[in-house]
């Protein structure tokens, strides 16, 4: 216990003879002091001698001088007319002269409440697809809200292409920045997407290109949203789902579309490594692995270089991104018909022949090409005078 004390010195004597008067002595000298309960009980008192018989007369008591030490805070009794002033303590500075800050008050967690979509639901994997993302918040949205993505995704795959507020008569403006998570104990690191709003904003549309990850079925993936963490509480219990979409695997022929399955009506769409392209394909995009332009390996290619659309005179063969079989490669071919044949209703072969309409009510062709994969078959029908009839 650190106490304050004061060494109060008193010499007092005291005549009882006729006339005589009190003489009364006194000090106060202030000295810092520790002392523990045991000293404190016993500090010992003013001594009290009484004269014996036998003393001059008109002799009385003598109170001998003794010194004492008084706890801090506590008033010394007094009877004279001299008045003792006692000090205050006054509170403690920190040491080194240091001054104690007050905390600044952390902003309390809030569960977000948001809805979205995506355009495009369902896009192929192992594909960079531009993609419009909006996303509607009840409240104003906070700097530092997090727009999150699988684990499966890195940030190399998330490219902002703008972002800004979903409704045009809105006051303000919104960035946003691809960064990494940290992950922890309880969280996975994965790309987000920190949002800094300026002004009153609730509602954003992004165009994003993301690159999906390669998947042997079709997988489902959220995108989901937390509000910023703070310095004293985490985050993670306020994520919620915002979007859901499926990533669909590349089929056997290593060809998909955008949305869905390679358009084969159309012949358009993206085209995969191991792939199988023909002379004259004019709508598709290399994808995946394949970054053109490819290198011809041997062969009628070596050294030629492939890029979309397939020139009708491209050499045949197999061609990679460094020209070599040790990355992604495709191969082109020739397209060709390899059945072709017309029957009548008896399922006699016509081909080549002629056909009354008099005669023939109904014939069956049979075709079958090389190029299935990338387009359909298309028929067409003449009369002799070369005028479509289909």
């Amino acid at each position: 216990m650190s106490v304050r004390t004061g060494v109060f010195c008193i010499l007092l004597v005291v005549m009882m003879t006729a006339g005589a008067t009190a003489s009364v002595t006194g000090g106060y000298t202030e000295q810092p002091h520790s002392q523990t309960v045991e000293e404190l009980d016993n500090i010992t008192q003013p001594q009290i001698e009484t004269p014996t018989s036998g003393s001059g007369l008109g002799s009385g008591p003598e109170i001998l001088a003794q010194t004492t030490e008084t706890p801090a805070n506590t008033t010394p009794q007094n009877n004279t007319t001299n008045t003792t002033e006692t000090e205050t303590p006054t509170s403690t500075p920190p040491p080194n002269g240091t001054e104690t800050e007050t905390p600044t008050p952390t902003p309390s967690q809030q569960s977000l409440s948001v809805t979205g979509s995506i355009e495009n639901p369902n896009p192929p994997g192992s594909t960079a697809v531009e993609t419009t993302i909006t996303l509607q918040f009840d409240t104003q949205i906070a700097t530092g809200t997090l727009i999150e993505f699988d684990e499966s995704y890195s940030t190399d795959d998330i490219q902002i292409e703008s972002v800004q507020p979903a409704r045009t008569n809105t006051t303000g403006a919104v960035t946003g920045r691809v960064q990494q998570s940290s992950g922890g104990e309880n969280d996975t690191s994965q790309p987000q997407i920190r949002l800094t709003p300026t002004g009153s904003i609730k509602d954003i549309e992004t165009v994003l290109t993301i690159q999906h990850p390669r998947v042997q079925n079709d997988t489902q993936y959220q995108l989901t949203a937390r509000p910023p963490a703070t310095e004293t509480e985490s985050n993670e219990e306020f994520k919620t789902t915002v979007v859901s979409y499926t990533v669909r695997s590349v089929g056997d022929d290593r060809r998909s579309g955008l949305t869905s399955e390679f358009d084969r009506l159309g012949g358009s769409g993206f085209v995969y490594q191991n792939a199988t392209v023909y002379q004259g394909e004019a709508d598709i995009e290399f994808r995946g692995a394949l970054d053109p332009p490819l290198r011809g390996i041997s062969g009628n290619t070596d050294g030629k270089l492939l890029s979309p659309p397939i020139p009708t005179d491209a050499p045949t063969g197999a061609y990679s991104s460094d020209g070599t079989n040790e990355t992604a490669t495709i191969r082109v071919q020739t397209p060709k018909m390899n059945t072709l044949r017309v029957e009548n209703a008896e399922d006699v072969d016509i081909s080549g022949g002629t056909v009354y309409p008099e005669t023939t009510d109904t014939l069956t062709v049979i075709a079958q090409s090389n190029f299935e994969d990338a387009e359909e078959i298309e028929l067409t029908v003449q009369n002799s005078e070369n005028i479509d009839i289909t």
